[in-house]
């Protein structure tokens, strides 16, 4: 099976080879008959990617550790859905599944149109080209089908930070995101090069709108599965990984939201073309964060050989951008631009600089030990505050935005705005009063609660002037969705509360107004680790609100124990307990957090991926 695999992927090299040759033919000779044949190269070396992914799957479930990623990553006692999850656990399995969605994407884009036109098959050769790079990629140097010269008894098995429930959707989510931004740069080129063509922005939206979804789903995935799984009480670190995936997030929001500029006013076409190829770069650079090793992150791969291969791909895509910036702006039409400073689109353009400045932040943040190792010699890491202070005063800017931007608009009363205005000084005149007189929190709290009651205005005006539309009702979600996230993350990062204890067996702590009981430890068994767990009872006026039963795991095939928290959620936030562990004298030492309205990030979130849904209705609706 592994060399059917193997095969099966080589294949899939060459017949992209062709494809992206036939494309480029086709174009210089005006010939159709090598564009229809350059699509069955796609088609047939997609249909080889799947047989050897499948075969991959095979492998990893029936546990054939002679080869060498199956026993990297999998052993006799992993259970079966970790097993098939290793598909995506380890470098060499990533990028095979990352070969997987492209070329899944590439065919649902190749067969959803009944016509091409040339700038169709100007898109089918860069993405060609990209899929012919991680296949490249995939073959010669991680290959996940590298046979061992020995057959070993059982396999290393899974790393147990990766065995738990989020990891089998984060990944999932994550890499339909990313991967999904090949689709919108491929035809942002082809407009650069070859003009524009009516409805080329409504195809960009449409694939830009599906990615940012996807990312977005993925990167609270991934955030919950810090929170339950790594024992620190926090879901966000601003780690290199964490911001691998926020990069092109912030890129592709701001792109969203310009597209709408330029499609009302005739404004920032270039601006829209260099987001989404941005965010393609964006998307390459994370991968060479993941995968090169150069930076260090409990998200990230081993060190690895790859690190030149994707430099090189993002700084070959970054010549491209601006060579075609530069010679292809005569194709972009010069229709006469519709722009007030003042108006929606004035707000719009705040809007762009706002993320822009948080994603250089965010970049020089995150390069910072690469930056400074080359200047200095010594790799200097800068912390969470930097990225807290640094980007803070501009998410609020954001969210003073989002409450202004329905104000803006002729045919909306600007009565309303005083109200908003005044929730704004209340908020944050009782937040500086009686909980913190720290900028960050009366200014974000003020700002979040100004930005939501105006997107709430103008959705309920919405709905009484027009009636219930899917894109509105989406479109509400999302933003009321973002002002709820930013109180939660305010809430839970700024007045979080944590301390450590050392219990022995029926000793009691007070923490906040809760009292803490430690029942004692029991023992569990499964079938591949060996569990000790804690029972911590929560009581509140002598009420049980619940309790806690956080634990240590000792794998099988794995040295170092595993920490397992436990949350117990309340109305007013969690109350998150971890082991670490215990001494000879049966002591033992807990810690406990207080996250409180951390339930808002959660709910926000969930608005923010019911609204995307709703405005992709909406569009497949109007097609």
């Amino acid at each position: 099976m592994a060399d059917i695999g193997y095969s099966s992927l080589f294949s899939a090299f060459i017949s992209y080879f062709f494809a992206s040759l036939l494309f480029f033919l086709g174009i210089r000779k005006r010939d159709k008959r090598m564009h229809e044949a350059g699509k069955r190269a796609v088609f047939i070396g997609s249909i080889f990617i799947i047989i050897s992914s499948i075969s991959l799957i095979y492998l990893l479930i029936i546990k054939d550790f002679e080869v060498e990623y199956v026993a990297s990553y999998t052993s006799k006692k992993l259970p079966l859905l970790y097993s098939i999850s290793a598909f995506w656990a380890g470098m060499e399995g990533s990028m095979l599944f990352w070969v997987l969605i492209l070329c899944v994407y590439f065919l649902i884009y190749l067969f959803s149109s009944k016509t091409d036109n040339i700038h169709k098959i100007i898109s089918y050769i860069f993405i060609s080209l990209v899929t012919l790079f991680f296949l490249f990629v995939t073959v010669f140097l991680t290959n996940p089908f590298k046979i061992l010269p020995f057959t070993p008894s059982d396999g290393k098995g899974l790393n147990p930070l990766l065995q738990n429930y989020w990891m089998l959707i984060h990944p999932v989510t994550l890499y339909l995101g990313y991967v999904g931004f090949t689709i919108p740069f491929a035809y942002a080129s082809s407009v650069l090069i070859k003009g524009e063509r009516k409805g080329w922005t409504e195809e960009i939206r449409k694939w830009t709108l599906i990615s940012w979804l996807f990312l977005t789903i993925g990167i609270v995935f991934g955030g919950r599965w810090a929170y339950v799984e790594l024992g620190w009480g926090g879901y966000w670190a601003w780690d290199p990984v964490e911001n691998a995936s926020f990069l092109p997030w912030l890129t592709a929001t701001a792109f969203v939201h310009t597209l709408l500029i330029q499609e009302t006013k005739n404004a920032l076409k270039l601006w829209n073309l260099a987001l989404i190829i941005i965010t393609f770069i964006l998307v390459v650079t994370g991968t060479y964060i993941t995968r090169s090793g150069a930076l260090s992150s409990v998200h990230a791969f081993a060190e690895s050989r790859l690190g030149p291969y994707f430099g090189s791909l993002v700084f070959l895509t970054f010549i491209f951008m601006i060579f075609s910036l530069i010679k292809f702006n005569r194709h972009l039409k010069k229709d006469k631009e519709q722009f007030s400073v003042f108006g929606p689109e004035g707000l719009i353009l705040l809007l762009l600089f706002s993320l822009v400045a948080i994603t250089l932040v965010v970049l020089i943040g995150t390069f910072y030990p690469i930056i400074s190792g080359l200047i200095t010699g010594q790799k200097i890491t800068v912390g969470q505050d930097f990225f807290v202070k640094t980007t803070g005063p501009f998410f609020i800017i954001i969210l003073l935005l989002m409450g202004l931007y329905p104000f803006t608009y002729k045919k909306v009363s600007k009565i309303f705005l005083l109200p908003s205005l005044l929730i704004f000084v209340l908020i944050s005149f009782i937040i500086y009063i009686k909980f913190s007189k720290h900028p960050g929190a009366w200014l974000g709290y003020g700002s979040a609660g100004f930005a939501l009651s105006s997107v709430i205005y103008i959705y309920l005006r919405d709905i009484k002037k027009y009636g219930l539309i899917l894109r509105k009702t989406g479109i509400f979600l999302i933003h009321s969705g973002i002002a709820v996230t930013a109180i939660g993350i305010i809430s839970s990062s700024g007045f979080k509360t944590q301390k450590e204890f050392a219990l022995k067996e029926n000793d009691s702590v007070k923490f906040l107004k809760y009292e803490v009981i430690f029942k004692g430890l029991i023992h569990n068994h499964a079938s591949n680790y060996d569990e000790v767990r804690g029972i911590f009872l929560i009581k509140e006026n002598n009420k049980i609100k619940g309790k806690l039963t956080p634990s240590l795991r000792f794998y099988h095939n794995w040295e170092q124990p595993s920490a397992e928290m436990d949350v117990l959620p309340l109305l007013e936030g969690d109350i998150y307990g971890v082991i670490q562990g215990w001494d000879e004298n049966k002591t033992v030492y807990f810690q406990i957090f207080h996250n409180p309205l951390i339930q808002l990030v959660w709910m926000g979130t969930t608005f923010i991926f019911i609204g995307g849904i709703l405005v992709l209705l909406e569009k497949r609706k109007k097609r």
